[in-house]
């Protein structure tokens, strides 16, 4: 229900744009197009972005997960359960370790 009402209240809002060249918002701000006219653009570069702090994690994270495997850890979930140990923090800043996000890090730091 609310979605139809939104995709109906968007149409609207585009005819008027389209007839009137703008639309004015109930605050007052003047909208003369609606969407990002360089998405692909903006999303390219979020990917680069995204993609070189992972890097940047993975290659920070990595001595201290050979070290780990040296003790003789070595499956994802021992090593998960080492770094949340340690502390060792998250691409996303958290401290809290699965088996996946070794995984992920570790194919990572291969490729």
């Amino acid at each position: 229900m609310i979605a139809q009402q939104t995709r109906a209240a968007l149409q609207r809002t585009r005819a008027r744009i389209v007839q009137q060249g703008f639309h004015v918002t109930a605050a007052g701000r003047t909208i003369i197009k609606l969407g990002n006219s360089n998405i692909d653009e903006v999303g390219s570069k979020s990917l680069e972005v995204r993609t070189a702090a992972a890097e940047r994690h993975a290659a920070s994270v990595m001595p201290t997960i050979e070290q780990i495997r040296s003790t003789g850890i070595t499956s994802l979930q021992g090593i998960a359960a080492e770094l949340t140990r340690r502390r060792v923090r998250t691409s996303r800043g958290g401290t809290q370790w699965q088996a996946t996000q070794v995984r992920r890090l570790l194919d990572r730091a291969i490729s």
